[in-house]
């Protein structure tokens, strides 16, 4: 692939030596699907615990090969767990690993954690956490270009999600001679989507390896486009909640979510500013966030949009559903229509505005757009980077991309 041959991104190898899972009985089939059952029958405790220790041992080994600055070893890593309760472990086993570091050797970063935000600040910027265990939250919008270690502990089914968990190691980083990244895939999906380090997986129609899988339903162009994720999220009837992964059914959950907004805006002043159509300050939204995702309940974006069974949707729509005062509105949709509306004032030509219609697609799956994307798949398929500057020069193009997130994924980047 070009992107990695002229070094704008950093090449992988995958990890040998080390247990690959038989993921058998994990054929997608509608939503007869549970990957709880999954994890009890294929992830449990002692597998759970060898597959860290082999991470944990070949990491420790492998390191200065990967980075030769990097100073504190074994550098940064990101483990992705089936679910919630699974991500738990995980981290539990690698502090186990690591008893000097007092339980801060890994810490999982999901949603329902308090304050999620500044736990993934926290992963970037200090040297503790040196693993964060996770589910999908750092899939997309997330850049630590210090990642060294992708771990895979769950089955991928979608060509975009294993692409965008894949990119977690791609960026480049000088300041620790960066050369090389490992995947520590123990369930073989590079094997699913044709993926090696020579023959590089690019775009949605890779095979089905060993493992017996078979793709999602709906097109493949339909993954492409809108980024669809693994389909038995929405199929599932519970959502996981706390950092434990604790099952709540999505009726249930529903129902308590709405009762408990409409309790609320008898007294609480944020709740009933929104009623009164008020909007509410930067600030304003993240408090009542907080004050949401309390352990009571855990209400936030993201366990939402699975009870609703939504792609998208913010907290200030969810609120305002729940109050009765609008429908649910697709994220993807309400972004759709604006990027007509910008597209319009922009006067471009219709070539131009076809590319950009492609780039919206990119945001739609991944919330913004970077220009680093146009060297990864799906884009590098279609070769964007050489056909952007061509439409619109390089300067051009930086511009109209920061211009397209300023005003259509702003609120959602």
């Amino acid at each position: 692939m070009k992107a990695f041959e002229d070094g704008h991104l950093v090449p992988y190898r995958f990890a040998k030596r080390i247990t690959q899972l038989i993921a058998a009985g994990t054929t997608i089939n509608g939503e007869n699907y549970d990957p709880a059952e999954f994890e009890r029958a294929w992830t449990n405790e002692d597998t759970n615990r060898k597959m860290m220790q082999e991470f944990d041992r070949l990491a420790w080994e492998s390191y200065k090969e990967l980075a030769p600055a990097q100073q504190d070893d074994p550098g940064k890593a990101i483990v992705f767990a089936l679910t919630k309760h699974h991500a738990s472990r995980l981290a539990y086993y690698l502090n186990q690993l690591h008893p000097e570091h007092a339980g801060h050797y890994a810490e999982v970063i999901t949603s329902d954690i308090h304050a999620a935000d500044a736990a993934i600040r926290r992963f970037k910027k200090e040297t503790y956490p040196m693993v964060a265990v996770s589910v999908d939250m750092l899939t997309t919008g997330f850049d630590c270009r210090e990642v060294l270690h992708v771990v895979l502990c769950r089955r991928i089914f979608s060509p975009i999600l294993y692409q965008q968990i894949r990119g977690r190691g791609t960026r480049t980083c000088p300041k620790i001679g960066k050369k090389r990244f490992v995947i520590y895939d123990f369930f073989r999906n590079h094997e699913y989507f044709n993926d090696s380090e020579t023959d590089i997986f690019e775009g949605p129609a890779g095979g089905s390896g060993s493992s017996g899988g078979t793709r999602p339903p709906g097109p493949a162009g339909e993954l492409v486009e809108l980024g669809i994720q693994d389909d038995w999220l929405d199929a599932l009837t519970y959502v996981e909640v706390g950092p434990a992964g604790e099952r709540v059914d999505k009726k249930v959950y529903v129902t308590n979510w709405e009762e408990s907004i409409r309790a609320a805006a008898q007294n609480d002043p944020l709740i009933q500013k929104i009623k009164d159509g008020q909007p509410l300050t930067e600030s304003e939204e993240h408090a009542l966030a907080e004050k949401l995702n309390r352990p009571e309940n855990y209400f936030n974006e993201e366990n939402l949009r699975l009870a609703y069974r939504r792609a998208a949707g913010n907290l200030i729509e969810f609120v305002r559903h729940a109050l009765g005062l609008e429908k649910l509105k697709s994220k993807d949709d309400e972004i759709t229509e604006n990027f007509h509306a910008w597209l319009v004032s922009k006067n471009v030509t219709p070539e131009q505005a076809q590319y950009l219609a492609l780039l919206k697609n990119r945001g739609l799956a991944t919330g913004k757009v970077e220009l680093e994307d146009l060297f990864e798949p799906p884009l590098s398929v279609l070769n964007a980077a050489d056909v952007g500057i061509e439409l619109f020069g390089e300067q051009g193009l930086q511009d109209i991309v920061a211009d397209m997130n300023q005003t259509l994924f702003r609120k959602t980047a």
